[in-house]
């Protein structure tokens, strides 16, 4: 039964710090910020939702000696449920998943087998102390605490932050204050006392201020557990039009503004609105064309549109709005 547990907790994870190729980018210098002004963002950018239905995931499982490539379906209730369907190749039926705030149920179709408990068999038999509403955040990309899975527990908490690569990274622990604490762990150890010694490191993303990786390692026992995202600044209908004009601003020489208009199916969608008379059908479909080699799919103008003169107000600034 073990084995089928381990592999619930890794499924529901997407974990698997082998089976993610990394995305590799030219280093940049990240602006200074301060510890308040971090957090703040990271707050304000988590997704907003209240279900999400994933009809195609793809998950890679590595242990020891196998790996595995297997597809999947997610539901996700807000606050209620998770339903993860996975299949095999050839859409063979391997688990199912259900989680609610109070109970964890695992169903192995091709080993007979099924699992049912609540949240404290994963403390009990790992060590940490993953509740559901943890595995709604990692799953949701949001930032989370090991401890208590919750953006708000940071403001009081011991994080620390730095600036490595294109990432602002948090850690749980100081460098400096880990080679103190391990020394006070094994003295502990000596004593015969419980005692438990878990770094985790949280990568976030300069531009949309989602975590793009997360790290839990108990330096006692030598285990952990990986989470990496990839696409991001696409995910979960958020735009960020300071950042799409930054990038296509070469391209339009008049003035423009990116703004976003409800969407049944994505929640917002990005429309692009120029400060001229009407293009034709040709000069848009053009200027889309080089959008696309600049934009992720979701930050792609799904609607162009024009105006003889922006509104401005007292100080000269463009008020963002479609007549």
């Amino acid at each position: 039964m073990r084995s089928s547990c381990v592999l619930l907790l890794i499924l529901l994870c997407f974990v698997s710090c082998r089976s993610v190729k990394e995305i590799t980018e030219n280093r940049r210098d990240l602006p200074n910020i301060t510890e308040g002004k971090l957090f703040k963002n990271i707050i304000s950018n988590e997704l907003d939702y209240n279900t999400i239905y994933a009809k195609k995931v793809d998950l890679s499982l590595k242990d020891n000696k196998n790996s595995h490539s297997l597809k999947a379906i997610l539901r996700i209730q807000r606050d209620s449920f998770i339903w993860v369907s996975v299949s095999a190749a050839l859409g063979v039926d391997v688990a199912r998943l259900l989680l609610t705030p109070d109970s964890v149920k695992f169903i192995s179709p091709r080993e007979k087998k099924y699992f049912v408990s609540d949240y404290s068999y994963f403390a009990e038999r790992f060590d940490v102390g993953l509740t559901f509403d943890c595995f709604q955040r990692i799953l949701t990309n949001q930032f989370f605490d090991f401890e208590s899975c919750t953006t708000e527990a940071v403001r009081g908490k011991r994080y620390k932050f730095d600036k490595s690569g294109n990432d602002y990274v948090l850690y749980s622990l100081e460098e400096k204050a880990l080679g103190r604490k391990l020394k006070k762990l094994y003295k502990k150890r000596r004593k015969n006392k419980e005692f438990s010694l878990v770094l985790q490191k949280i990568h976030i993303d300069p531009d949309c201020f989602r975590p793009n990786a997360v790290s839990i390692e108990d330096l006692e026992e030598g285990v952990g557990m990986s989470v990496k995202y990839k696409n991001i600044k696409g995910f979960g209908g958020k735009l960020f039009p300071g950042k799409i004009e930054s990038r296509i601003a070469p391209l339009i020489p008049q003035r423009f503004f990116i703004t976003a208009e409800p969407d049944s199916r994505l929640g917002q969608k990005a429309v692009l609105v120029i400060e001229s008379a009407p293009w034709s059908t040709t000069e848009c479909q053009k200027l889309l064309g080089l959008l696309k080699s600049r934009l992720s799919p979701y930050e792609i103008p799904k609607d162009i549109y024009f105006q003889e003169h922006f509104t401005e107000t007292y100080s000269g600034k463009i008020v963002r709005k479609i007549k």
